[in-house]
């Protein structure tokens, strides 16, 4: 009993430094970096650890990178997108800070290092941010559609919508999701995804949001699509374990999302999974097909961004972006798959 217990206070006395360790190391919004850094990218070779393979279930690993910056407020990354081509790329963080830059890739497609990178708080007047969002401004997920950036705010429920320049600078704020969105969430369990619907679809014009960890009545993932008219909810199935941490449509109009495990109490994991467009309804259970699962062996942190892009030979790509929580004992890494069928 009392090696238990002190195990117990070993467990307990570790997450209480991460805590204390992830608050001291928040960065403040005026303490945040505006304009060009420096970001250094140690490549990862191999997805799994200490070995060469390269397919991983539907997915194929093309290459990846580890970062780092001594910028202010850099880290944290929840949510990534490409702008118009697969180089210039923005990433949102927890802070609502926003990483610009260019991936610059090898010979053979793989990413090799980060180019024009720079930082900048998203333009939110402090009387919106503190006032109408009751404190709450966690980033946890973007969309570009129509040249604009649309991100996700986890506490408030909104997704608001910024325009976005050629070179990746970001003006203006417009709120677009309907108030009763946040009604629908725990506290931090709000919008963790977000993906803009497709031309073409039946709800272009409006996003697919889906909460983090909020289950509906039956254990499910809720989901919510959010249009000029208002919401309709879906439901994603809930396995293993896994939260919802972001969703894309792909090229051909499916959609995928990450679900990552992460913390003391779960076994460590990612899954990416995939979904038929014609059965993205309201009211909907949506199971999908696996792509991808990975566990603790394998290169992955607190994943929480995905991408879908064409590379330049029309194949489908898939970016992912980690979340390091500003924690020394955590990476922010960017991994790239190719979806092989």
């Amino acid at each position: 009993m009392r090696r238990r217990r002190f195990a117990l206070l070993l467990v307990g006395t570790a997450f209480a430094a991460a805590v204390a360790i992830w608050s001291v190391t928040q960065p403040s919004i005026g303490a945040v970096t505006t304009g060009p850094i420096t970001v250094t990218a140690a490549r990862i070779l191999n997805f799994r650890i200490a070995d060469t393979q390269t397919r991983f279930g539907k997915l194929e690993f093309i290459g990846g990178l580890q970062l780092e910056s001594d910028g202010h407020g850099f880290g944290g990354f929840s949510g990534f997108r490409f702008l118009g081509d697969r180089e210039h790329f923005i990433a949102v963080s927890d802070k609502c800070v926003a990483l610009t830059g260019v991936l610059v890739r090898d010979v053979t497609g793989a990413p090799d290092n980060i180019a024009s990178a720079a930082l900048q708080p998203l333009p939110i007047d402090a009387q919106t941010r503190l006032g109408a969002w009751g404190g709450w401004s966690d980033c946890e997920a973007v969309a570009t559609a129509n040249g604009q950036a649309w991100v996700a705010f986890e506490g408030s429920g909104w997704i608001g919508g910024f325009s976005l320049d050629a070179a990746g600078q970001l003006s203006g704020f417009t709120r677009f999701s309907p108030e009763n969105i946040r009604q629908k969430f725990r506290r931090n369990k709000g919008i963790e995804s977000l993906a803009a619907f497709p031309a073409g679809s039946q709800f272009a014009g409006g996003f697919l949001t889906i909460a983090e960890d909020t289950p509906d009545a039956t254990g499910n993932h809720q989901a919510f699509i959010v249009g000029p008219g208002g919401i309709a909810q879906l439901h994603i199935e809930r396995t293993d374990d896994y939260a919802v941490t972001d969703a894309d449509f792909l090229p051909d109009g499916d959609l995928v999302i990450l679900e990552r495990r992460f913390g003391l109490s779960v076994k460590t994991g990612i899954r990416i999974r995939r979904f038929p467009l014609g059965q993205i309804q309201p009211g909907v259970l949506l199971v999908g097909d696996v792509l991808m699962e990975a566990g603790a062996s394998y290169r992955i942190d607190n994943m929480e961004g995905i991408a879908a892009t064409l590379d330049h030979e029309g194949r489908t790509t898939l970016t992912l972006i980690s979340d390091d929580n500003f924690n020394y004992f955590q990476s922010n890494l960017l991994l790239e798959f190719r979806l092989v069928e």
